[in-house]
């Protein structure tokens, strides 16, 4: 990098952009925030009137213009007016400032719309060309994708920086993604002369070269590569809350005089423009490209904290509970019910109002007017879900007996263990199990109710059993429990373990086996240490007195920052366990509990297998009474080589890793780590799963309400899960994180849910994809309740089904009178698909996110109720009906 690039040979324009960065908000009450971007606002209005070629930018709807049209609606509409002449631009950011890498497929995409139809109807404008990821990771390699379905020709983000610098990434380039849809990508760090802006107070005459020197040190240092692609340099000027043309300090900094002297004096011209103009501009040039992966790590500084209270829990949690309810709503409208669109609507939009970037970092009274209003939106949608899954039910002929029927949300038939209640007004003896076809079902019985007491004649009030069932793709079916004249009590017996544990390490001896007719797993002393695929023999097991999964504590010095120093740990960790105990014993369900402590504090592994399961569902519950400064993980044996994946919305992704020494693009300085950036260098990260390997047999950690992130360390041979960072804030000295929920602490109870799989192979993610999907979407069980039928007629519906298992469903939903349904392709491999539709649709089209047909050879055969789609690899692909 050299000051001589701006000789005007290779750079001819300098873009000047000015900007704020809206986060509502980190270090500060909202209210504060608020008002300065009311100011940013009202002042960039009038500099746009006065100062030739000034330009401003509204990024998203929540974030920034809400505040500005709730409470200063005249100054909102003069910005309005200049969006139509020019001078106000608009880059889709969504409706809020959501990282794409951090929520789930569906919240992402209905976010951006929501935003970009906020911005298209409020502005009287159609083309949004620009993406806009504001201080946030780049994202994932379907975001090409993800631009181009959303109508954005257009992507800019500012992190990561110094780690693509290093990785040898241009500032612009052609973005071509997993599936092959390329984006003109612009990136940089946002910011310049917030702050260090003497040298714009020097006399331009007598110290032009020290002030030339000074601005190319503080401005463009980090965006003047030696393999600078275009013509052009782009320049955002402001940072966080800056007021237009202001440092952090709100002195006034005179850019205006400095662009005029710069024109004045030197062959580089400089202007200011809007970012639109800068991408219009930057397309007519030849431009690289880069395919694939840009970002595996994630910013570090993000790892999850507040565990159980956490936004990014709340998201997760909340974003399942949308998809399934309507998809649940969709299936019970198609059967008469009234879809609730306006009141499904309102609960998207609380979703979008904790989707902002900053929302971790609120202060305590934000934060959980926030939580609050999430909460309800939540419950709302929870009150919703159970109405059309209660309407299902009674669509389904009643009789006698006690029935339960089943609905599976997902568009692939669901074969797993349901948990059913066995109960009568006048309780319950002996009974089987028969579905509607009169085949009969083995079940377990996994707890008991006895109520005041068992009335006369029967064994119990009510029982809780298990029954592995299939249940028809986007469909219903039914379960009867008819008496059998019998008793319950020999089952009981049987199948029955009560859970209360007892504590003692003599209840099951050291060494426990469960087989589920998938896998076999040895436990021995609490801890997991042979796991084997009984179909293929491959086996991974512990090696020496090591453990083949657990629990670590990473601990790490007291911080007086809120910043993370991960690299200066004291100490590892492990959950010591102190006793363990069988809970179920099968045959539907096998679980074994250890208890113990982490770091000295009270905890609890259970590990679950359900019949036939390729997976170990594994549940921790911890108790930290102390505050402790560090990373917790859950940790696995892994090979130290071997490729990587994991998955991101829509895709996956071979994981790439970072472990040279290199040099931060502005100071020149060897650094082992990209700050705030990457700080481990075996840090990945994965929105769902990470999927590797351990003697070469293939593993994979799935994610059911965890973070991100991941760890690969060669040298131990682990691959970890990180579940949280506890951060006491007794020892920060920055007094906005003591205004923080204490809970960032990450004291009191806290629960992880997650997987351990043995996928088919490294690098399909089709088993794993299909796996994670029925961890999430569970087939719900619905008691059916009302008046008795004495005909038991067969009834089954299925009203959206893929028949190829590498076509993943995300959404089925309804919007007026038309049907939507999406999906993508995820194991990389083209597919002719064949998706059945609803009985009643006599139209069906391809479309993108806006509506637009998209004509690439599907075809709908309204005889047979038939799509077929050839999907090309990764592709996502929505189908509108009719």
């Amino acid at each position: 990098m050299s000051i001589e690039m701006l000789d005007g040979k290779r750079v001819k324009r300098i873009w000047v952009i000015p900007y704020s960065h809206h986060d509502y908000a980190w270090v500060c009450f909202r209210s504060w925030h608020i008002q300065r971007y009311i100011k940013g606002f009202t002042e960039a209005a009038e500099m746009i009137e006065k100062v030739p070629g000034f330009t401003w930018l509204v990024d998203n709807v929540h974030h920034s213009w809400e505040p500005l049209e709730k409470y200063c609606p005249e100054e909102a509409q003069k910005v309005a007016d200049h969006v139509k002449d020019g001078g106000t631009d608009v880059v889709d950011g969504g409706f809020g400032l959501a990282r794409p890498s951090q929520v789930s497929e569906e919240t992402y995409i209905r976010n951006l719309m929501a935003g970009r139809r906020f911005f298209q109807e409020r502005f009287g404008i159609q083309d949004i060309p620009t993406l806009y990821n504001a201080d946030t990771a780049c994202g994932h390699s379907q975001l090409p994708q993800i631009a181009k379905l959303s109508g954005h020709r257009y992507y800019r983000f500012q992190r990561s920086d110094a780690l693509l610098t290093a990785k040898g990434i241009p500032l612009q380039f052609n973005w071509k993604g997993l599936d092959g849809s390329e984006v003109l990508v612009a990136r940089g760090l946002y910011g310049a002369m917030w702050c260090e802006n003497e040298w714009l107070e020097m006399d331009y005459d007598t110290q032009w070269e020290q002030i030339r020197q000074r601005f190319y040190e503080t401005c463009l240092k980090d965006k003047l590569l030696e393999d600078h692609p275009t013509e052009d340099v782009i320049l955002f000027i402001g940072s966080d809350d800056c007021r237009p043309l202001r440092d952090r300090t709100d002195r006034p900094i005179k850019v205006v005089e400095f662009i005029e002297a710069w024109n004045q004096r030197e062959p580089v011209k400089m202007a200011f423009t809007t970012l639109n103009k800068a991408f219009a501009e930057l397309s007519q040039q030849e431009m690289p490209t880069y395919e694939g992966v840009l970002d595996h790590a994630e910013l570090t500084y993000n790892f999850p904290f507040k565990a159980d209270e956490s936004m990014w829990r709340m998201r997760l949690e909340y974003d399942q509970l949308l998809v399934r309810l309507e998809r649940t709503a969709t299936m019970a409208a198609e059967l008469g019910w009234t879809y609730p669109e306006k009141e499904i609507a309102e609960c998207w939009r609380a979703m979008y109002e904790i989707t902002g970037h900053a929302i971790e970092a609120t202060m305590a009274r934000d934060y959980f007017t926030l939580y609050e209003l999430a909460l309800c939106g939540r419950k709302k949608a929870a009150k919703l879900l159970a109405e059309a899954e209660d309407y299902i039910a009674r669509t389904i002929p009643h009789v006698e007996e006690m029935q339960t029927v089943l609905i599976n949300p997902l568009p692939t038939a669901l074969e797993q263990v349901v948990r059913l209640d066995a109960s009568t007004f006048d309780g319950v003896g002996g009974f089987d199990v028969y579905d509607h076809a009169g085949n009969k079902y083995d079940f377990q019985v996994v707890d008991v109710h006895d109520g005041y007491s068992v009335h006369e004649g029967r064994d119990h009030v009510s029982v809780e059993i298990l029954v592995k069932v299939t249940v028809p793709a986007t469909g219903v079916t039914g379960l009867y429990l008819v008496p059998n004249g019998g008793s319950l009590k020999e089952v009981v017996e049987k199948t029955f373990i009560d859970n209360v544990p007892s504590c003692l390490p003599e209840d099951c001896g050291d060494r426990v086996e469960f087989d589920n007719g998938k896998l076999n797993a040895v436990f021995y002393k609490g801890k997991l240490v042979i796991l084997t695929d009984k179909a293929t023999g491959r086996s991974v097991k512990a090696e020496a007195d090591h453990e083949l999964a657990n629990l670590i504590f990473r601990q790490l010095p007291p911080e007086t920052s809120w910043l993370n120093n991960n690299l200066a740990w004291h100490r590892d960790y492990s959950f010591l366990p102190n006793s363990a105990k069988v809970l179920a014993n099968g045959p539907m369900r096998y679980v074994y509990c250890a208890y113990g402590t982490i770091v000295g504090q009270p905890a609890t592994v259970t590990y679950t297998m359900d019949k036939d399961a390729a997976g170990i569902e594994i549940d921790i519950e911890t108790d930290f009474r102390e505050e402790i400064e560090g990373l917790m993980m859950f940790s696995t044996a892994a090979d130290a080589d071997g490729d990587v994946y994991a998955d991101v919305p829509f895709g996956t992704e071979k994981r790439e890793f970072f472990e040279d020494f290199f040099a931060d693009p502005v100071t020149g300085e060897k650094t082992y780590t990209a700050p705030q950036e990457l700080d481990f260098p075996g840090q990945i990260y994965g929105r769902n799963w990470c999927s590797y390997g351990y003697n070469k047999v293939p593993l994979t950690l799935i994610s059911r309400n965890c973070s991100v992130y991941y760890l690969q360390e060669k040298e131990a041979r682990t691959m970890s899960l990180i579940l949280i960072h506890t951060l006491p804030l007794k020892t920060r000295i920055d007094r906005w994180v003591a205004k923080c929920p204490t809970s960032m602490g990450g004291g009191g109870k806290n629960h992880y849910s997650f997987s351990l799989m043995m996928n088919e192979a490294i690098g399909k993610s089709t088993d794993i994809q299909q796996y994670h999907k029925s961890r999430i979407f569970r087939a719900a069980s619905v008691k059916r309740l009302g008046n008795f039928d004495q005909t038991r007629e067969k009834k089954e519906f299925s009203f959206l089904a893929a028949k190829e298992d590498n076509i993943i469903g995300t959404a089925f939903y309804r919007e007026g009178e038309k049907l939507y349904a999406r999906f993508f392709e995820c194991n990389g491999d083209a597919t002719q698909a064949h998706i059945t539709l609803p009985q009643r649709i006599t139209k069906a089209r391809t479309v993108d996110f806006e509506g637009n047909e998209l004509k690439f050879g599907a075809a709908y055969d309204a005889a047979t109720k038939t799509m077929t789609v050839p999907f090309g690899k990764f592709q996502i692909v929505t189908i509108e009906m009719e």
